[in-house]
């Protein structure tokens, strides 16, 4: 779920950008900490084996074996890997969106297709696209945590657009 920083952000002050980044709610340092601290541990032990353990010949040897990792890193630019995993994602998720099926495609076509001016065919009208907004909150809550939140129980539904 987002967390909004905006309060945060609108009362600056010289500090309010360490605050910021201290924060633990909501920040980077929640999702990357576990990851951190194994990075730091064997780049730790690594470093402890080369310095301590290592005699000259065996450095030397390390030493080789990192520049040969160091070519083998630029066979594939990070760049171009980063530019293709996002482009992947952003589609994904493009994808997503548009399949999306919003009440404002089929209330149109109604409105199109049923031509009748009558008191019941306006009232049919207004009952189905009551219907179609009622299918589609009931659909968003099932995936959405804050239209869960805003919605916890049908009798929610009913006193905030009187669906039924």
């Amino acid at each position: 779920m987002t967390v909004s920083y905006t309060a945060s952000v609108a009362t600056t002050t010289y500090l309010a950008f360490l605050k910021l980044l201290l924060r633990w709610k909501g920040s980077v340092y929640k999702v990357i900490w576990f990851e951190f601290i194994i990075f730091s541990i064997l780049y730790t032990i690594i470093s402890l084996i080369y310095r301590l353990a290592l005699d000259a010949n065996a450095k030397e040897k390390f030493e080789h074996l990192c520049l040969r990792c160091e070519k083998v890193s630029e066979l594939f630019p990070v760049v171009f890997v980063l530019g293709f995993y996002v482009n992947t994602i952003v589609r994904r998720w493009w994808e997503q969106f548009c399949a999306i099926p919003w009440p404002d495609s089929l209330t149109l076509f109604i409105n199109a297709y049923a031509l009748s001016t009558t008191e019941r065919a306006r009232m049919q009208r207004r009952t189905f696209v009551r219907y179609v907004n009622l299918s589609f909150c009931l659909t968003t809550r099932d995936i959405s945590s804050r239209a869960r939140m805003r919605f916890p129980t049908l009798e929610h539904l009913i006193s905030a657009g009187g669906y039924c």
